[in-house]
């Protein structure tokens, strides 16, 4: 028997995977949870296919009813990379969410962020990743 999950989903304009956020996620909750999407600020997606970074609006995200993947080492998660700006005297903290494979380190995923293009800008100066401040997060979604 198939099972369904409500997702918000969305797909990545750069190479056309789907990106979901999971309801565990600050920003994949459902309604009649505490915490609600926020509309006010833009996801920051990384598209670890391609090496992109892009902003979404959280209306690109779509509720959707998505078949249950069977839980593995290769399933799909959300990944959250958090950091503060290493620059001196810096307050920018920098969140952005991955869609890929949940058997990736959580070392290579903030690799693939630092490596991430186009790079963001502080005021004044590019935004330099604290790695020994930053933390990853794993989401699974099934």
């Amino acid at each position: 028997m198939t099972e369904f999950a409500e997702r918000y989903m969305s797909q990545c304009p750069h190479c056309g995977e789907p990106i979901a956020l999971t309801h565990r996620s600050p920003l994949g909750t459902f309604e009649g949870q505490v915490r609600q999407p926020s509309s006010q600020q833009p996801v920051n997606i990384l598209c670890v296919q391609t090496g992109q970074m892009f902003e979404y609006g959280f209306e690109a995200f779509r509720r959707r009813h998505v078949e249950r993947q069977g839980r593995s080492s290769q399933t799909d998660v959300t990944w959250q990379i958090e950091s503060p700006c290493k620059h001196q005297g810096c307050q920018t903290n920098y969140i952005v969410y991955a869609w890929f494979q949940g058997d990736v380190t959580e070392e290579e995923m903030l690799d693939s962020a630092i490596r991430g293009k186009p790079k963001r800008s502080c005021i004044g100066h590019e935004f330099e990743w604290d790695t020994e401040r930053a933390t990853v997060k794993k989401f699974n979604i099934w």
